[in-house]
């Protein structure tokens, strides 16, 4: 009982959004009719219609195995940037506008990628929460974050940049409808954006240290 009441007290921000998207993932399930409104439609958007869809596909999930892989990621990124953001002394809040910032992002690079296409949906919160673990390595660019042996140690900016590479890889594989590669593309590069915008006084160091 004691780690739940102190991982709570600890994450309150990441426990909302985890909360929220689960909440309106299941409700997605079960009302079938509800989870078509709300999921992403690159072409409607494209015809200006549905244009709330951008803020809700990443609130509802395919299945609870898509939902749970999300989940994981944003449990594990979302606790080490509420610990980043209080070093920063920022509330620990700010962390759902970023996750909806970087998804709106996300929805909105890939939506346009793909508005002639009738056939495609998106939903999902992988890229609020690629975003957000864009900016949680920003923020720790020096720091080990990756460790694989026998090559070595990985920081913050290694990791990202390996982020990028695997996101832009994955663009080349032949995805199903409801798997939008760009959309994780998108959200990672929002992610760097909003970082060297919020943060540049952090970021700032990082170019003096390689160009300096």
């Amino acid at each position: 009982m004691d780690f739940f009441t102190t991982f709570l007290q600890h994450n309150p921000a990441t426990i909302t959004l985890v909360l929220l998207i689960v909440t309106v993932s299941i409700v997605g399930f079960l009302k079938p009719s509800l989870f078509a409104k709300l999921v992403m439609v690159p072409y409607s958007l494209y015809k200006k219609e549905r244009l709330y869809t951008l803020l809700t596909a990443p609130l509802v999930h395919k299945n609870v195995l898509h939902l749970l892989l999300n989940l994981l990621v944003l449990l594990i990124v979302g606790m080490g940037l509420e610990k980043d953001l209080k070093l920063e002394r920022q509330s620990p809040f700010l962390l759902l506008f970023f996750f909806f910032l970087c998804a709106l992002l996300a929805n909105i690079g890939s939506s346009w990628r793909h508005r002639r296409n009738l056939r495609v949906r998106s939903m999902g919160s992988s890229g609020g929460a690629l975003g957000l673990m864009a900016i949680h390595l920003l923020l720790n660019p020096f720091k080990y974050m990756l460790n694989i042996q026998p090559i070595g140690h990985f920081n913050g900016l290694a990791v990202l940049l390996f982020l990028f590479v695997l996101v832009s890889l994955s663009l080349s594989r032949q995805s199903d409808e409801m798997v939008d590669h760009w959309n994780h593309f998108f959200g990672v590069l929002g992610g760097t954006i909003i970082g060297l915008l919020f943060f540049w006084h952090n970021t700032a160091g990082i170019f003096s240290y390689y160009l300096g």
